[in-house]
Protein backbone atom coordinates (compact mmCIF):
# COMPACT_ATOMS: atom_id res chain seq x y z
CA UNK A 1 0.00 0.00 0.00
CA UNK A 2 1.73 3.56 -0.97
CA UNK A 3 1.73 6.45 0.55
CA UNK A 4 3.30 9.89 -0.60
CA UNK A 5 7.05 8.88 0.92
CA UNK A 6 6.15 5.39 2.44
CA UNK A 7 4.72 1.83 1.01
CA UNK A 8 3.76 -0.94 3.28
CA UNK A 9 4.41 -4.13 1.86
CA UNK A 10 2.75 -7.18 3.62
CA UNK A 11 3.18 -11.04 2.17
CA UNK A 12 2.35 -14.50 3.67
CA UNK A 13 4.84 -17.64 3.91
CA UNK A 14 4.16 -21.37 4.50
CA UNK A 15 5.94 -21.52 7.78
CA UNK A 16 7.92 -19.14 10.82
CA UNK A 17 10.53 -17.13 9.06
CA UNK A 18 12.09 -13.55 8.74
CA UNK A 19 10.84 -10.91 6.78
CA UNK A 20 12.94 -8.18 4.27
CA UNK A 21 12.23 -6.11 1.49
CA UNK A 22 14.94 -5.14 -0.94
CA UNK A 23 14.38 -2.08 -2.97
CA UNK A 24 15.34 0.33 -5.86
CA UNK A 25 13.70 3.52 -7.60
CA UNK A 26 12.92 1.75 -11.04
CA UNK A 27 14.23 4.62 -13.02
CA UNK A 28 17.77 3.24 -11.60
CA UNK A 29 17.17 -0.50 -10.96
CA UNK A 30 19.35 -2.66 -13.55
CA UNK A 31 17.30 -5.92 -12.84
CA UNK A 32 20.16 -7.35 -10.60
CA UNK A 33 21.23 -5.28 -7.35
CA UNK A 34 18.69 -3.62 -5.23
CA UNK A 35 19.74 -0.31 -4.07
CA UNK A 36 17.91 -0.64 -0.62
CA UNK A 37 17.26 -2.68 2.00
CA UNK A 38 14.74 -2.88 5.18
CA UNK A 39 14.26 -5.85 7.84
CA UNK A 40 11.50 -6.45 10.24
CA UNK A 41 12.89 -6.03 13.80
CA UNK A 42 10.37 -8.80 15.01
CA UNK A 43 10.04 -12.37 15.65
CA UNK A 44 9.61 -15.01 12.95
CA UNK A 45 6.38 -15.00 11.87
CA UNK A 46 3.68 -16.26 8.94
CA UNK A 47 2.47 -12.85 7.98
CA UNK A 48 4.67 -10.38 7.07
CA UNK A 49 4.94 -7.14 6.95
CA UNK A 50 7.54 -3.89 6.61
CA UNK A 51 6.76 -0.62 6.06
CA UNK A 52 9.23 1.08 3.86
CA UNK A 53 10.30 4.81 4.56
CA UNK A 54 12.03 7.64 2.79
CA UNK A 55 10.76 7.14 -0.47
CA UNK A 56 10.11 10.40 -3.45
CA UNK A 57 6.52 10.75 -4.01
CA UNK A 58 5.17 10.40 -7.66
CA UNK A 59 8.20 7.58 -8.07
CA UNK A 60 7.60 4.12 -9.30
CA UNK A 61 10.26 1.39 -7.09
CA UNK A 62 11.10 -2.14 -7.64
CA UNK A 63 10.94 -4.52 -4.93
CA UNK A 64 10.88 -7.93 -3.72
CA UNK A 65 10.57 -9.69 -0.31
CA UNK A 66 12.71 -12.16 0.86
CA UNK A 67 12.06 -14.87 4.13
CA UNK A 68 14.99 -17.11 5.48
CA UNK A 69 13.56 -20.00 7.94
CA UNK A 70 15.20 -21.38 11.12
CA UNK A 71 17.05 -23.61 9.11
CA UNK A 72 18.59 -20.80 6.78
CA UNK A 73 16.73 -21.79 3.97
CA UNK A 74 15.76 -18.55 2.30
CA UNK A 75 12.57 -18.02 -0.13
CA UNK A 76 12.33 -14.63 -2.15
CA UNK A 77 9.69 -13.16 -4.62
CA UNK A 78 10.19 -11.96 -7.84
CA UNK A 79 10.03 -8.15 -8.96
CA UNK A 80 7.11 -6.12 -8.22
CA UNK A 81 6.86 -2.24 -8.78
CA UNK A 82 4.47 0.04 -6.69
CA UNK A 83 3.81 3.80 -7.31
CA UNK A 84 4.55 6.30 -4.30
CA UNK A 85 1.33 8.98 -4.70
CA UNK A 86 2.22 12.67 -5.33
CA UNK A 87 1.91 15.19 -3.00
CA UNK A 88 -1.10 16.94 -2.47
CA UNK A 89 -0.83 20.80 -3.20
CA UNK A 90 -1.99 23.28 -0.32
CA UNK A 91 -3.33 26.23 -1.73
CA UNK A 92 -1.81 29.64 -0.46
CA UNK A 93 -2.43 32.71 -0.41
CA UNK A 94 -6.00 32.63 -2.57
CA UNK A 95 -6.67 36.46 -3.63
CA UNK A 96 -8.60 38.75 -6.01
CA UNK A 97 -6.07 40.65 -7.88
CA UNK A 98 -8.75 42.55 -9.84
CA UNK A 99 -12.38 42.93 -10.05
CA UNK A 100 -13.74 44.56 -13.81
CA UNK A 101 -16.67 45.23 -15.38
CA UNK A 102 -17.63 41.50 -16.55
CA UNK A 103 -14.47 39.93 -15.36
CA UNK A 104 -12.14 38.91 -12.73
CA UNK A 105 -8.79 38.17 -12.38
CA UNK A 106 -7.74 35.58 -9.09
CA UNK A 107 -4.26 34.60 -8.11
CA UNK A 108 -3.13 32.14 -5.61
CA UNK A 109 0.05 30.02 -4.99
CA UNK A 110 0.90 26.06 -4.31
CA UNK A 111 3.29 24.15 -2.60
CA UNK A 112 3.95 21.69 -5.47
CA UNK A 113 3.39 22.06 -8.89
CA UNK A 114 -0.55 21.58 -9.69
CA UNK A 115 -2.92 22.11 -12.92
CA UNK A 116 -5.86 24.63 -12.24
CA UNK A 117 -9.41 24.89 -12.16
CA UNK A 118 -11.71 27.62 -10.66
CA UNK A 119 -15.53 26.60 -10.62
CA UNK A 120 -17.80 30.08 -9.97
CA UNK A 121 -21.54 30.60 -9.15
CA UNK A 122 -23.60 33.71 -9.63
CA UNK A 123 -25.13 34.33 -6.27
CA UNK A 124 -27.99 36.43 -8.43
CA UNK A 125 -29.20 33.49 -10.84
CA UNK A 126 -27.56 30.30 -9.51
CA UNK A 127 -25.61 29.70 -13.02
CA UNK A 128 -22.24 27.92 -12.46
CA UNK A 129 -19.36 27.80 -14.68
CA UNK A 130 -15.84 26.44 -14.56
CA UNK A 131 -12.21 27.35 -16.43
CA UNK A 132 -9.12 25.76 -16.16
CA UNK A 133 -5.67 25.36 -17.54
CA UNK A 134 -4.05 21.75 -17.32
CA UNK A 135 -0.07 22.58 -17.24
CA UNK A 136 1.13 22.19 -13.96
CA UNK A 137 2.55 25.10 -12.07
CA UNK A 138 3.34 26.71 -8.72
CA UNK A 139 2.29 30.07 -9.36
CA UNK A 140 -1.37 30.51 -10.37
CA UNK A 141 -3.04 33.01 -12.16
CA UNK A 142 -6.84 33.22 -14.17
CA UNK A 143 -9.04 35.53 -15.85
CA UNK A 144 -13.06 35.03 -15.56
CA UNK A 145 -14.83 36.66 -18.70
CA UNK A 146 -18.38 37.13 -19.18
CA UNK A 147 -19.44 37.99 -15.72
CA UNK A 148 -22.45 40.23 -15.28
CA UNK A 149 -21.50 43.75 -13.85
CA UNK A 150 -22.91 44.79 -10.20
CA UNK A 151 -23.57 40.48 -9.49
CA UNK A 152 -21.85 39.09 -6.51
CA UNK A 153 -19.65 35.83 -7.41
CA UNK A 154 -18.11 33.35 -5.34
CA UNK A 155 -15.35 30.49 -6.05
CA UNK A 156 -13.38 27.89 -5.23
CA UNK A 157 -9.76 26.78 -6.19
CA UNK A 158 -9.35 23.34 -7.29
CA UNK A 159 -5.53 22.05 -7.66
CA UNK A 160 -4.89 18.68 -8.81
CA UNK A 161 -1.19 17.38 -8.31
CA UNK A 162 0.89 15.07 -11.07
CA UNK A 163 -0.66 12.13 -9.68
CA UNK A 164 -4.63 13.25 -9.87
CA UNK A 165 -5.40 13.84 -6.65
CA UNK A 166 -7.00 17.09 -6.03
CA UNK A 167 -7.63 19.47 -3.32
CA UNK A 168 -10.42 22.51 -2.79
CA UNK A 169 -9.97 25.69 -1.72
CA UNK A 170 -12.08 27.87 0.65
CA UNK A 171 -14.61 29.84 -1.30
CA UNK A 172 -13.93 33.17 -2.01
CA UNK A 173 -16.20 35.56 -3.14
CA UNK A 174 -16.18 39.23 -5.25
CA UNK A 175 -18.79 41.94 -6.89
CA UNK A 176 -18.32 42.96 -10.19
CA UNK A 177 -17.93 47.05 -10.48
CA UNK A 178 -17.26 49.19 -12.96
CA UNK A 179 -13.75 49.12 -14.24
CA UNK A 180 -11.76 51.96 -12.97
CA UNK A 181 -8.31 49.93 -12.57
CA UNK A 182 -5.10 50.72 -15.26
CA UNK A 183 -3.98 47.56 -16.80
CA UNK A 184 -0.80 46.45 -15.10
CA UNK A 185 2.57 46.27 -17.16
CA UNK A 186 5.23 43.22 -16.33
CA UNK A 187 7.82 41.64 -17.68
CA UNK A 188 9.39 44.05 -19.82
CA UNK A 189 12.32 42.64 -22.13
CA UNK A 190 14.86 44.24 -24.45
CA UNK A 191 17.33 42.84 -26.90
CA UNK A 192 19.24 44.62 -29.17
CA UNK A 193 21.26 42.79 -32.29
CA UNK A 194 23.48 44.63 -34.66
CA UNK A 195 23.79 43.09 -38.57
CA UNK A 196 27.26 44.56 -39.89
CA UNK A 197 27.39 45.81 -43.39
CA UNK A 198 28.61 48.69 -45.60
CA UNK A 199 25.77 50.29 -43.07
CA UNK A 200 25.20 48.53 -39.71
CA UNK A 201 21.98 48.33 -39.14
CA UNK A 202 20.43 48.19 -35.17
CA UNK A 203 17.25 45.82 -34.52
CA UNK A 204 16.17 46.23 -30.66
CA UNK A 205 13.28 44.00 -29.81
CA UNK A 206 10.95 45.56 -26.91
CA UNK A 207 8.85 43.04 -25.15
CA UNK A 208 5.93 43.52 -22.25
CA UNK A 209 2.76 41.91 -21.37
CA UNK A 210 -0.43 43.40 -19.60
CA UNK A 211 -2.47 41.61 -16.50
CA UNK A 212 -5.89 42.47 -19.30
CA UNK A 213 -6.02 43.12 -23.23
CA UNK A 214 -4.61 46.73 -23.80
CA UNK A 215 -3.55 48.93 -26.12
CA UNK A 216 0.21 50.04 -25.73
CA UNK A 217 2.44 52.36 -27.53
CA UNK A 218 6.20 52.68 -26.80
CA UNK A 219 7.76 56.36 -26.29
CA UNK A 220 11.37 56.20 -26.87
CA UNK A 221 14.58 59.24 -26.71
CA UNK A 222 18.33 59.12 -26.99
CA UNK A 223 19.62 59.74 -23.93
CA UNK A 224 19.09 59.54 -19.95
CA UNK A 225 19.02 62.91 -18.63
CA UNK A 226 17.03 65.25 -20.94
CA UNK A 227 18.06 63.65 -24.03
CA UNK A 228 16.61 64.26 -27.44
CA UNK A 229 12.89 65.19 -28.32
CA UNK A 230 10.71 61.69 -27.26
CA UNK A 231 9.70 59.51 -30.21
CA UNK A 232 6.34 57.99 -30.09
CA UNK A 233 5.79 54.55 -31.95
CA UNK A 234 2.00 55.07 -32.56
CA UNK A 235 -0.18 52.25 -33.78
CA UNK A 236 -1.92 52.25 -37.39
CA UNK A 237 -4.76 50.22 -36.14
CA UNK A 238 -5.77 49.60 -32.00
CA UNK A 239 -5.43 46.51 -30.95
CA UNK A 240 -6.58 44.72 -27.18
CA UNK A 241 -3.84 42.38 -26.66
CA UNK A 242 -2.03 41.20 -23.24
CA UNK A 243 1.07 40.00 -25.08
CA UNK A 244 2.73 43.31 -26.72
CA UNK A 245 6.23 43.92 -29.02
CA UNK A 246 8.20 46.55 -30.73
CA UNK A 247 10.48 46.33 -33.02
CA UNK A 248 12.92 49.11 -33.98
CA UNK A 249 15.23 49.22 -36.28
CA UNK A 250 15.75 53.36 -35.84
CA UNK A 251 18.66 53.32 -33.59
CA UNK A 252 22.50 53.97 -33.42
CA UNK A 253 25.11 51.54 -32.14
CA UNK A 254 26.90 52.26 -29.46
CA UNK A 255 23.98 54.57 -27.58
CA UNK A 256 21.77 55.27 -24.52
CA UNK A 257 17.91 55.29 -24.99
CA UNK A 258 15.42 55.74 -22.51
CA UNK A 259 11.78 54.88 -23.62
CA UNK A 260 8.94 53.92 -21.33
CA UNK A 261 5.26 52.05 -22.11
CA UNK A 262 1.62 53.63 -21.93
CA UNK A 263 -1.31 51.11 -22.13
CA UNK A 264 -4.95 51.66 -21.99
CA UNK A 265 -7.74 49.13 -21.57
CA UNK A 266 -11.19 48.72 -22.57
CA UNK A 267 -12.96 50.51 -20.26
CA UNK A 268 -10.35 53.76 -20.78
CA UNK A 269 -8.30 53.43 -18.06
CA UNK A 270 -4.54 54.47 -18.65
CA UNK A 271 -1.20 53.54 -17.00
CA UNK A 272 2.25 54.79 -18.03
CA UNK A 273 5.17 52.26 -17.11
CA UNK A 274 8.33 53.45 -15.18
CA UNK A 275 11.45 54.65 -17.62
CA UNK A 276 14.12 52.06 -18.49
CA UNK A 277 17.08 52.03 -20.73
CA UNK A 278 18.70 49.91 -22.91
CA UNK A 279 21.94 50.10 -24.78
CA UNK A 280 22.51 49.41 -28.00
CA UNK A 281 26.04 46.89 -29.32
CA UNK A 282 29.05 49.16 -30.55
CA UNK A 283 29.51 48.75 -34.17
CA UNK A 284 32.77 46.15 -34.62
CA UNK A 285 35.64 47.53 -37.22
CA UNK A 286 36.24 45.68 -40.11
CA UNK A 287 39.82 44.06 -40.55
CA UNK A 288 40.88 47.00 -42.96
CA UNK A 289 39.91 49.64 -40.26
CA UNK A 290 41.82 47.83 -37.96
CA UNK A 291 45.08 47.35 -39.96
CA UNK A 292 45.14 51.31 -40.65
CA UNK A 293 45.18 52.25 -37.53
CA UNK A 294 47.45 49.74 -36.29
CA UNK A 295 49.45 51.16 -39.14
CA UNK A 296 48.70 55.19 -37.88
CA UNK A 297 49.44 54.33 -34.38
CA UNK A 298 53.16 53.46 -35.52
CA UNK A 299 54.02 55.45 -38.25
CA UNK A 300 51.43 58.52 -37.73
CA UNK A 301 51.05 59.54 -41.56
CA UNK A 302 48.46 57.03 -42.49
CA UNK A 303 46.13 59.71 -41.88
CA UNK A 304 47.53 62.05 -44.65
CA UNK A 305 47.27 59.40 -47.45
CA UNK A 306 45.14 60.77 -50.41
CA UNK A 307 45.18 64.48 -48.51
CA UNK A 308 46.02 67.46 -50.21
CA UNK A 309 50.26 68.51 -51.03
Amino acid sequence: IPETTTALISWTTDREASSEVQFSPSASFNGGTYAFSQKSTGDVTTDHEIRIIGLEPFTEYSFKVLSTDGSGITGESRNFTFMTKASLPEIRNLRVLKVEENAATLAWDTTVPAKALIEYQDQTTGAQNSVGRPTLATSHQMRLADLTLGTRYVAFVISENSGGDRVRSQPIQFITVRDIAPPIISNVTNESTLFPGSESRIQTIVEWVTDEASSCEMTYREGVAGGTEPTIREKETIEYNTSHVEVIVDFAPATVYQFWLNCDDEAGNTVQSENFVLFTPIQEKNIIDLILENFQSTFGWVKNIGGGG
